[in-house]
């Protein structure tokens, strides 16, 4: 489907992870050196990328213990990182689409769907310690503490600005993209109301232990977990939000993104054939 032609996005017509492997399935192929004639789709839950209607953590089982196929794995994944690390700690030198693309370069490479995440076991917490949702409530936090008196230094500038920034993705990406406006109003409204929210916490320091003993938690979660592909697996999807989040943060502050989508979202396709 050419989606450039497409003039309007509805999220109960394709959901956007659908469209994005169907964008990518060329690209995916190359990397997990997949036949081109196999076909990529996602299970009727859309939660699972399959081949062949073979799940792709299944699909890849055995290669999966090469030391060297997991190694041009992450080999790829380490290079995307640091390419859009660099564009969030230098927004001046990006573009709204350098944004899009850099975040997608990573995104595409679902290192998350290369592993059963159905099973109840120890090797599936984050290596990091972290999960999106802990993150998104320390950000939270922070910008509860900029809310009230105080003069902690740690707390300036955690204002409605870095709220959006660093919680969007607690939102659906196409919802973010086609109906913006509407997504920071939402953000408004909860940013607004982060003192009731969290009332249990009056003063800026009480903020501060509490936040210092959520990264203690982490820490000591991160200390106990072992160091293999299924936790670093899981630690890409966790962090991948989070950076969905400041990624988009610049790529909306383009407002023609959501009239060029579609064509942004067939360049994609142009870089993978």
């Amino acid at each position: 489907m050419n989606y450039s032609k497409n003039t309007i996005w509805n999220q109960d017509t394709k959901p956007l992870r659908e469209i994005m492997l169907d964008i990518h399935e060329t690209s995916l192929k190359k990397i997990y050196r997949l036949p081109k004639s196999s076909t990529l789709a996602y299970n009727p839950e859309s939660i699972q990328i399959c081949v062949d209607g073979i799940p792709i953590f299944k699909y890849l089982e055995s290669r999966l213990r090469n030391e060297n196929f997991v190694y041009d794995i992450e080999k790829i994944r380490r290079e995307r990182f640091t390419r859009l690390k660099d564009a969030h700690d230098n927004p001046e030198k990006y573009s709204s689409d350098d944004f899009f693309h850099l975040q997608f370069d990573y995104e595409m490479l679902g290192i998350d769907h290369l592993i059963d995440t159905t099973i109840e076991s120890d090797d599936l917490i984050p290596l990091s310690g972290k999960s999106f949702f802990g993150e998104i409530k320390i950000k939270e936090l922070e910008c509860t503490g900029n809310l009230l008196d105080g003069n902690m230094l740690y707390f300036k500038d955690k204002d409605f600005d870095y709220f959006v920034k660093h919680t969007m993705t607690r939102k659906k990406l196409l919802n973010i993209i086609m109906h913006h406006d509407e997504v920071i109003d939402q953000l408004r409204q909860r940013y607004d109301s982060l003192t009731e929210i969290h009332q249990q916490y009056r003063f800026q320091e009480e903020v501060f232990e509490e936040i210092k003993h959520m990264r203690q938690r982490q820490n000591l979660r991160s200390s106990n977990t072992p160091d293999n592909f299924n936790t670093r697996a899981i630690d890409y999807n966790e962090e991948n939000r989070l950076l969905r989040s400041v990624s988009f943060y610049h790529v909306m502050k383009d407002k023609s993104i959501p009239y060029r989508f579609g064509q942004m979202l067939e360049t994609r396709r142009g870089k993978d054939e």
